[in-house]
């Protein structure tokens, strides 16, 4: 991958949550030493199953939450050192974040106009081009101007989403990050929103991180596909290579149990269960993060790194 075409670098990320005094002292490593870069214009997908850390991943890289350790660059500026007014305004014009809950996200208290146009107020905009710009997106996601004067209160569960996404679109960002933006919806509903991101990626030529459980959906919206198990980076590889040719057991397992369409495919579907302690032997060699072919990245141990290469040349 040409370092031109990175606008976004993690490397080494840790997230750890900590708990309790003395003996009752406990940390939890939500994000634990991660590192994977986005190119210009892509959409990376994240996935896992929940509690692995990926929404932490993402809430880390634009500083909801203070990392404890690593490096995060974005466009080739570090912005995980210290929060100052000027990272701060950085990162507000350069990145905004689709929040999971489309209801919790939003003030019940505000218009529509005032929740997708208050970044663009914020910048000293007037009140009329902020209007203006409020409409323009919410037509580009679906609504009409009418809506702008609503409370959210007064929407459904697919249309307080497309408010979701308009605040975030509405600053012109060059990075999105999609937190499982349609696991809260409705199938039919998921469809047009995941159909909605994918026309406003080629017509604003948008970098998105998506993160999601869904593995249908990932597959469909991603160009890369890194998959998280307790905190760890485990595989990373292209879309389509990853589905047909997957590594890592948690990976497989994962990808097993998607549901099959196909009721007579569906009956003869079989499971696979990843077991860590069975499934690797770290007792004399420490995994770590190797290219098993360009562009497949899997954590694994020398040996079976090997054994990788010895599958996919087979």
């Amino acid at each position: 991958m040409p370092e031109t075409t990175k606008i976004l670098e993690v490397e080494h990320l840790c997230q750890y949550f900590t708990s309790g005094h003395g003996r009752n002292r406990m940390t939890v490593k939500a994000v634990d030493d991660v590192s994977f870069s986005v190119r210009q214009a892509e959409t990376f997908g994240l996935v896992g199953e929940s509690g692995c850390g990926k929404t932490t991943t993402g809430r880390a890289i634009i500083r909801l939450y203070n990392p404890t350790s690593g490096t995060v660059r974005f466009d080739g500026r570090e912005i995980s050192g210290p929060m100052t007014r000027s990272l701060s305004d950085y990162l507000s014009r350069n990145m905004a974040m689709i929040f999971q809950d489309p209801i919790e996200s939003l003030n019940p208290r505000m218009t529509i106009e005032e929740i997708v146009g208050e970044s663009l107020r914020l910048r000293g905009m007037s009140r009329e081009e902020v209007h203006r710009q409020v409409v323009a997106m919410l037509e580009k996601v679906g609504l009409t101007e009418e809506h702008a004067t609503r409370y959210p209160h007064e929407f459904s569960g697919g249309q307080r989403q497309r408010v979701g996404i308009a605040r975030a679109m509405i600053a012109r960002p060059r990075l999105i990050i999609a937190d499982e933006p349609v696991s809260a919806l409705d199938v039919s509903i998921q469809a047009q929103v995941i159909n909605l991101l994918n026309d406003l990626k080629q017509e604003l030529g948008l970098t998105i991180l998506f993160i999601a459980h869904n593995l249908s959906v990932v597959k469909y919206f991603s160009d890369r596909i890194g998959v998280m198990y307790y905190g760890k980076m485990v595989e990373i590889a292209e879309s389509d290579d990853l589905y047909s040719h997957p590594l890592h057991p948690y990976t497989r397992a994962l990808l097993s149990a998607i549901p099959q369409p196909n009721p007579l495919t569906e009956r003869k579907r079989c499971r696979v269960d990843y077991a860590p302690e069975r499934d690797h032997d770290y007792s004399r060699e420490k995994p770590e993060m190797h290219e098993v072919e360009p562009g497949h990245l899997v954590y694994c141990s020398q040996t079976e790194l090997a054994r990788y290469r010895q599958e996919l040349n087979g």
